[in-house]
């Protein structure tokens, strides 16, 4: 790691083996839309952590981060499943000793990520960006009361948060076909987060 007054950075290398990792097992015919199980041979993972953080001006500060990790089963070319390969964080914040507000912007984005489901192959689910955005007022001049306005997926992104699943359709039910359907678990939408906080 490296600080100085206005900037600091850190690089970190990472890895690791999981054993008896618990994961989705679509292989039992007896549980059609998949149960768990544990993953028989050692997953091994790497990865290399990259964070900057810059302080440019009276109370604005900027900080950035990126992960790049390769999850995978043994003798495999492909990352896991619901493993992204990159993610990526930037944080923009204003908040002056001078002023009784603060303002903030973070943008959060990660990078492919897979799901594979027997019938529908092997499904692209990440590549996405997340905006969220804050405000806070100080009232006081102490600073002891702090209200707070955070607006989460500004731009209301529809995204799937751990991937695809699948299920058999109620038609399929009643005729014995087992016809199924692709679906997905979706992330937090749009959401407005009002908050009011006290230093002691």
């Amino acid at each position: 790691p490296f600080t100085s007054n206005a900037v600091s950075w850190k690089a970190t290398y990472f890895q690791r083996r999981i054993t008896n990792l618990i994961d989705y097992d679509y292989a039992n015919p007896a549980f059609p839309n998949g149960t768990y199980g544990n993953v028989r041979n050692k997953v091994k993972g790497k990865g290399v952590d990259l964070l900057l953080d810059a302080t440019l001006a009276d109370g604005l500060k900027i900080t950035a981060n990126y992960t790049w990790s390769q999850l995978r089963n043994p003798g495999s070319s492909l990352q896991r499943d619901r493993a992204p390969k990159q993610y990526a964080k930037g944080w923009i914040s204003y908040e002056p000793e001078t002023l009784p507000f603060g303002t903030n912007l973070s943008v959060d984005w990660v990078g492919d990520a897979y799901t594979t489901l027997p019938g529908f192959g092997r499904l692209n689910y990440g590549n996405y960006a997340l905006v969220n955005l804050g405000f806070h007022l100080y009232p006081d001049s102490e600073r002891k009361h702090r209200f707070g306005i955070n607006v989460e997926n500004l731009f209301n992104k529809d995204y799937a948060s751990i991937g695809y699943g699948r299920s058999v359709t109620d038609a399929g039910r009643l005729d014995g076909t087992n016809t199924r359907f692709l679906y997905y678990t979706r992330g937090t939408p749009r959401m407005l987060r009002v908050s009011y906080g006290i230093n002691f």
